[in-house]
């Protein structure tokens, strides 16, 4: 019985074709990838100083700026919603109390600068991802904006009915309220942070 194998130099030829198609495909895929992202993601590069000169002129025009109009709105409501606390606790200065419109008005900074930080963190995200729709979705925007909207309506719709029970508590913590929301701020944005750096 005769044993029939297939020549070595026929083997080895067809393996050769197969590595240099294959080392081929990689190039030509490379120079596409090289070629068509790059010149697209520095077209649509979000200048960082416009984004910042917005945020600081108007809050939420950075973010509008990017293109992240739920997360501008937020901020553009957060900022009149707490307006509307303030004028709607001083109107009638002898039943308003003085602590809670001290500590809506040391929001008003807050939301201003966080603004500001949140602006150009995001167009570092949008010109790292490129901007499209993946590096926007990367960034949330709808759930926290629907629960701010719940919360600001429910702190809005309690303040401006003043039943007796809030009196009571602004009487009896009034003047530790703002150290506890700093406080409750504060912890949160360490916990934000500390998620952030063990992911």
């Amino acid at each position: 019985m005769e044993n029939r194998e297939l020549p070595n130099n026929s083997v080895e030829s067809e393996q050769e074709r197969m590595d240099d198609f294959i080392e081929q495909r990689i190039h030509h895929h490379k120079q596409q990838m090289n070629s068509s992202s790059v010149p697209v993601q520095a077209a649509n590069n979000k200048n960082k100083f416009v984004t910042g000169l917005l945020a600081f002129l108007l809050p939420g025009m950075g973010h509008f700026y990017l293109g992240l109009m739920q997360r501008g709105l937020m901020f553009m409501l957060l900022l009149a919603i707490d307006i509307v606390f303030i004028v709607s606790l001083g109107i009638n200065i002898e039943d308003s109390s003085i602590p809670l419109i001290v500590l809506f008005s040391l929001i008003i900074p807050a939301i201003y600068f966080y603004n500001i930080f949140d602006a150009l963190q995001s167009a570092d995200k949008i010109n790292a991802y490129g901007s499209s729709e993946d590096a926007k979705m990367n960034i949330k925007d709808g759930k926290t904006f629907g629960i701010v909207l719940i919360a600001a309506g429910a702190l809005l719709f309690i303040i401006s009915n003043k039943p007796a029970w809030i009196s009571l508590v602004f009487d009896l913590f009034g003047s530790y309220l703002g150290g506890v929301a700093l406080i409750l701020a504060g912890g949160l944005l360490l916990l934000s942070e500390f998620k952030k750096k063990n992911k």
